[in-house]
């Protein structure tokens, strides 16, 4: 894997404060890892369990998904766009908080894509410690060609 520190925030389409991931670590073609640090400023952080739930690990891999496409953009002078979690599949959850100090990794490998659909099937992991295996699924998503087109044709 290729290892560079581009801002996070360049490849994501989200602002503050719904960019969660704290940073790139890796990438290939087909496969990123990225890094975040749980603090008591994270996005649904409960500070009666000193940590987020685990459910946010979902969003944590469909932006890690978003860094794979925002780096493909970049890298064909493009803007960064807006993609869509469609649903997941083997989702395990094997724990129930991410507590504050933890150091997680996340990480999301391309199974399949359709470029013309714009279809895509990434299997997705967070680690935290010694690489123990904290949640992991497989997240279906969606990027429209056109983004614009895309929501006229949804009011119409």
């Amino acid at each position: 894997m290729q290892k560079l520190d581009p801002p996070i925030t360049d490849l994501l389409p989200h602002a503050a404060p719904m960019v969660l991931l704290d940073r790139l670590c890796h990438y290939t073609a087909n496969k990123v890892q990225c890094e975040l640090t749980i603090q008591p400023d994270s996005y649904l952080y409960d500070p009666q369990q000193q940590g987020v739930p685990n459910y946010v690990a979902l969003e944590y891999m469909a932006q890690t998904i978003g860094v794979i496409a925002g780096l493909e953009a970049k890298a064909r002078a493009d803007k960064v766009k807006l993609g869509f979690l469609l649903g997941t599949r083997r989702c395990q959850l094997h724990t129930a908080l991410f507590s504050c100090g933890e150091v997680l990794q996340i990480t999301a490998e391309r199974v399949w894509q359709e470029d013309e659909s714009g279809l895509a099937v990434f299997a997705c992991q967070v680690t935290g410690r010694h690489q123990q295996c904290l949640a992991e699924a497989q997240l279906n998503v969606y990027q429209p060609h056109d983004i614009d087109a895309f929501f006229q044709e949804g009011a119409a």
